[in-house]
């Protein structure tokens, strides 16, 4: 049977004189018995299963053992008082107890064991505290401790021996405590733990110097970095460098190709080389991520913030933003030239002249360089915008909602998708006119193959264009709903996913083209040619320095013979 004394509330400023052992609930908040509390002042109450001592400006809690009577005691109020020390052997006798509410004091100090005799608590909440020390055996006694609430104090020193005796500690929270500068932080101040499976910090470095000791530590780096690598995956690693490679030398290529195409001031040609240079900005972007990749192997760890926050991964994030928006909107402008070219034959005045493609590509490159560059003011919307992740990608592909996501979201989600639909809608239109068109004459079987090769090619420039933006936008759109994915997607995505253009681009628009393959084949041939012919007369030269010499070392026995022969060869062959 509960029986409960309310004195909730009631301007008390010391503990009633009398009080019935009987009572199980003893409620005293609100009140102010602040220096009034002595070890006595709750002798006798051994049926209380209550205690309320919160709202009572209580700064310190008497020396000894002030709950050592208390052994039926299941809930212990302490909350709202300026609590600023928990002394040795504190809550001694609390065998009972299974809620320990300590929240908004002032703790600074916690005693050696301060929490023994709290055999049976199974969470204790010490958040947003003062506490800068936790010394050896701060929670020896805490036994059934499943829990351990310590996030947002100003943590500056653990003992290795700190977490002593909490043997079925499963969650640590030291998030907002604990800082990398802060704080000597190892490992070894766990050994002590070891059923701990959880351990929140307020810096991933943190659960690196910890060597890997707690299954699942937060915040981790990010999904592309290990401790000790900025890329942490060997293939993904060797794979930076080639399509970083390829996109620089490829679209060179494409460049010096093209270029007398524009002299002549071909429209086409014009933006063939626009996209080249948007993806030689991608190839730049990659050799970034790799070199810095190279530079920090084995110590990544170490120059984590320094890296996001330089001005190299900022520059990269500005390339990867300029290069995936330059590459859709160009290859948008090439199909829309390609759209009205085959739409309107007849109607030139309708179609894309060079000034106005000039034009309009200066509009294009204004437009993705400001987009890119407004991220860097300084607004605290765009903190650290580009330093989200090691590879210094703005991409809004995971749950987590960095500073400016919404911005990420809009360019590569919103304005990305956009253009993939136009150029779907485009490429659609412009297989119906052109199967139309084959229809109109006379079916044959090489109009049918005709037919057949230009779908092939059609699909291969819409899935390529998809194949790098599509699987972005439905990563985005999970990322919005909350749906996380496998680390391992992430990385695969940003290294193979979002440059997978760069790399393309020069092979379908520039590379499997007619003139392109004849202009190859004949340097080929030529090249053979005057590498045989080279090798004929090397041949013809040589035999003729064999035979000479063997004319001169004969013997002089032939002599005769070789005069003969002589005569003989100036009568076929006279001199001049």
């Amino acid at each position: 049977m509960d029986v409960t004394m309310e004195c909730r509330d009631t301007g008390l400023t010391a503990l009633p004189e009398y009080v019935e052992p009987s009572i199980t609930k003893y409620r005293l908040s609100g009140n102010r018995l602040n220096h009034t509390l002595s070890v006595r002042s709750f002798e006798g109450l051994h049926r209380l299963t209550l205690l309320d001592l919160s709202a009572n400006d209580i700064m310190e809690l008497p020396n000894g053992r002030p709950f050592a009577t208390l052994w039926q005691l299941r809930v212990l109020v302490l909350r709202k008082n300026g609590i600023s020390r928990l002394r040795k052997e504190l809550f001694y006798g609390l065998a009972n107890v299974r809620v320990l509410d300590l929240a908004e004091n002032y703790i600074e100090i916690v005693e050696e064991r301060a929490f023994t005799g709290l055999s049976s608590l199974p969470q204790l909440d010490l958040s947003r505290q003062l506490i800068s020390h936790l010394p050896a055996a701060s929670f020896l006694g805490l036994r059934s401790l499943l829990s351990l609430n310590l996030s947002g104090n100003p943590l500056q020193y653990f003992d290795v021996d700190t977490f002593l005796g909490l043997p079925q500690l499963v969650t640590l929270d030291l998030s907002s405590s604990v800082h990398w500068n802060a704080v000597r932080f190892t490992g070894e101040a766990f050994r002590h733990l070891p059923a701990l499976t959880h351990l929140y910090t307020s810096d991933a470095r943190l659960c690196c110097s910890i060597g890997g000791k707690v299954p699942h530590c937060y915040p981790k780096l990010d999904h592309f970095s290990s401790c000790s690598d900025l890329m942490s995956n060997r293939i993904l690693r060797t794979s930076i460098w080639l399509m970083g490679t390829i996109a620089v030398v490829a679209n060179a290529v494409v460049i010096v190709w093209r270029l007398p195409g524009v002299r002549r001031s071909r429209i086409h040609a014009f933006l063939i080389i626009n996209l080249a240079v948007g993806d030689i900005i991608m190839g730049v972007y990659l050799l970034i991520i790799a070199g810095a990749d190279l530079h920090y192997r084995g110590t990544y760890i170490f120059y984590y913030d320094v890296w996001k926050s330089s001005g190299w991964c900022k520059a990269a994030g500005v390339f990867s933003t300029v290069s995936s928006e330059l590459s859709i909107f160009t290859l948008l402008l090439i199909t829309l030239d390609r759209l009205l070219t085959i739409l309107l034959p007849f109607h030139i005045d309708l179609r894309l002249s060079y000034a106005s493609a000039r034009i309009a590509v200066l509009l294009l490159w204004i437009s993705v360089w400001t987009i890119a560059l407004i991220p860097l003011l300084p607004l605290p919307y765009f903190q650290n915008f580009y330093g989200r992740s090691g590879v210094c990608l703005a991409l809004h592909i995971t749950p987590d909602r960095s500073p400016g996501w919404e911005y990420a979201v809009f360019i590569f989600l919103g304005l990305n998708m956009l253009a993939c639909v136009l150029i779907i809608l485009s490429y659609a239109g412009m297989y119906g006119v052109a199967l139309r068109t084959h229809r109109a004459v006379e079916p044959s079987p090489q109009k049918s193959r005709q037919e057949a090769r230009l779908a092939r090619r059609m699909v291969l420039i819409v899935l390529t264009s998809l194949a790098c933006y599509l699987p972005l936008s439905i990563m985005s759109l999970l990322a919005l709903a909350g749906v996380s994915m496998p680390e391992e997607v992430y990385s695969w995505v940003a290294v193979f996913m979002l440059p997978v253009n760069a790399a393309l681009n020069p092979l379908l628009y520039t590379m499997s083209t007619r003139p392109f393959k004849r202009h190859i084949q004949t340097s080929i041939t030529d090249r053979a040619a005057h590498l045989r012919e080279s090798l004929l007369a090397s041949m013809s030269s040589s035999s003729r320095r064999r035979r000479s010499s063997a004319s001169t070392t004969s013997g002089s026995g032939q002599a005769k013979n070789k005069r003969a022969l002589s005569l003989k060869r100036e009568d076929v062959l006279p001199e001049e």
